[in-house]
């Protein structure tokens, strides 16, 4: 199956763009995905009945003592990326568990979360950074719409945060060459010390800081990702102003060969502390370490793509 996928991956990659977004269209719209998904919900609550009887549930307020313990910090700045369905055997809301985090980092911390979108956008239809959804579950959802959280301006790749170095670590994201690289919110992060990444519900190296990797020098990759040109998308400035952003996007048929294993098993104790807590997969990464480490591998020809 997976060998299938990159084939068909590759043959998508081929097509001219309009095409391109045809193909997308149908198969988003089609009875196999919605077939697929159902059998992926079926398995997922098979999973969580099997984790409740085996490790029983916790609440939010243990889920924070426990990430304390581990080593989040008031003062610290933390991103947040969290596979809500995934979290079988905690038994609370999204709001309790964004308020826990919220308590974790404390007045003088900054909580940042992915915000991403389907990367659409266009100057008929620009994205709104006020109002348009994110895709990136229902934990960011929730933060995006909370009182005085803001917004990064990249049409594809925006960042929701909180705190007293959020707006400093967001501002001129929709003005970086790449949507991850040089001077985006990821690159400022991997220079802070107290900054970190918290994954909950998800397993070892899956995070999006992977895409900095990707974006900072793309010339340093072991082969290339991107496709020959950048897409134009848009967005909608504070001011009412549209403006066109050139955003590059990974090959399909590169990205149909993800594979994080390798980058994950070769990370440090000091750059990845990870662990399952009552059948809960938690990880806390130090990016400056992470960052560094990341570059290693990739100048060694390992990177998430096999």
């Amino acid at each position: 199956m997976t060998q299938l996928r990159k084939v068909l991956f590759a043959l998508y990659e081929k097509l001219p763009a309009a095409w391109r977004d045809r193909v997308l269209a149908s198969w988003m719209r089609s009875p196999v995905r919605r077939t697929m998904r159902r059998r992926q919900a079926d398995r997922l609550k098979a999973v969580k009945r099997e984790a409740i009887a085996q490790f029983g549930r916790f609440g939010a307020a243990e889920l924070g003592d426990m990430l304390r313990g581990r080593g989040i910090r008031q003062g610290d700045i933390v991103f947040v990326q969290c596979s809500f369905n995934d979290l079988h055997t905690l038994q609370a809301t999204p709001l309790e568990l964004l308020k826990v985090l919220q308590d974790l980092v404390g007045p003088a911390g900054t909580l940042l979360m992915p915000a991403y979108t389907n990367g659409e956008s266009s100057m008929a239809r620009p994205f709104r950074p006020e109002s348009d959804p994110t895709y990136t579950g229902i934990l960011s959802e929730v933060f995006r719409r909370a009182e005085g959280v803001i917004r990064s301006l990249h049409p594809r790749h925006s960042i929701c945060g909180s705190g007293p170095e959020a707006a400093g670590i967001l501002a001129g994201h929709e003005s970086c060459p790449r949507a991850d690289g040089p001077d985006s919110p990821f690159d400022k992060l991997r220079r802070l010390p107290n900054a970190k990444i918290l994954t909950l519900g998800l397993p070892p190296g899956h995070f999006s800081f992977l895409h900095w990797v990707e974006d900072f020098e793309p010339e340093k990759l072991p082969f290339r990702l991107y496709r020959e040109a950048p897409v134009t998308s848009a967005v909608r400035m504070p001011d009412g102003r549209t403006l066109a952003v050139p955003d590059w996007h990974v090959k399909s048929d590169v990205a149909a060969r993800l594979s994080l294993e390798p980058v994950a098993t070769q990370l440090s104790a000091e750059a990845c502390n990870f662990s399952y807590y009552k059948g809960v997969a938690l990880g806390i990464y130090a990016m400056p370490i992470l960052a560094r480490e990341l570059l290693s591998l990739r100048d060694r020809g390992t990177i998430h793509y096999s």
